[in-house]
């Protein structure tokens, strides 16, 4: 709410960084900008390190960083966590309210990873393959080096994967058109 306040108190003066043009952290802050009805200025680094680096030194006013960069940062304290992206806390940084209860109720953007194989495969090897995967995902151990990465098994048949993908890539396209994004 400040953060979003302040950008509206002062419009295209805050910098938010990416780690690159059309990176996931730059869509989740054009998505941000979005929802919360401000205008900002983007600033892309050559990675995330130059980003976090800008961040702790005040230079930059936001910089979505995934769990792996912003978490040491915060707990460090030289980074403020001010949310999460995800429609739920983060366990191991429970204290760190979603953007969604934030103001932003419909605020959700969670970068993922997908098991792709190409279209021609035969089913049968398709299924074979997708049962393994999920055999391996349900391990306590798998479960568990996946949650201290910050990340989140997505619950669900190939069916719900291939739905929740192609919601992804429609929402997604749209943020690049509102937020007249180009390739460079």
């Amino acid at each position: 709410q400040e953060l979003i306040a302040r950008a509206r108190a002062e419009p295209g003066k805050l910098a938010f960084a990416s780690s690159g043009v059309g990176n996931s952290d730059h869509l989740c802050g054009e998505l941000f900008n979005l929802m919360a009805g401000i205008q900002a200025v983007h600033v892309p680094y050559k990675g995330g390190a130059p980003a976090a680096t800008d961040i702790m030194a005040g230079r930059i006013a936001y910089y979505f960083a995934g769990m792996p960069v912003g978490l040491p940062l915060a707990k460090s304290g030289r980074a403020r966590a001010l949310g999460v992206t995800s429609k739920q806390r983060f366990a191991n940084a429970p204290q760190v309210p979603t953007i969604a209860e934030q103001g932003l109720p419909d605020y959700e953007a969670t970068l993922w990873q997908g098991f792709f194989a190409p279209g021609t495969i035969a089913p049968e090897l398709g299924a074979r393959i997708a049962a393994d995967v999920q055999r391996v995902l349900a391990l306590a151990e798998t479960r568990e080096r996946l949650e201290k990465a910050g990340a989140s098994l997505f619950e669900g048949d190939q069916a719900s994967f291939r739905r929740f993908f192609h919601t992804e890539i429609e929402k997604w396209r749209e943020v690049v058109k509102k937020a007249n994004l180009k390739l460079e």
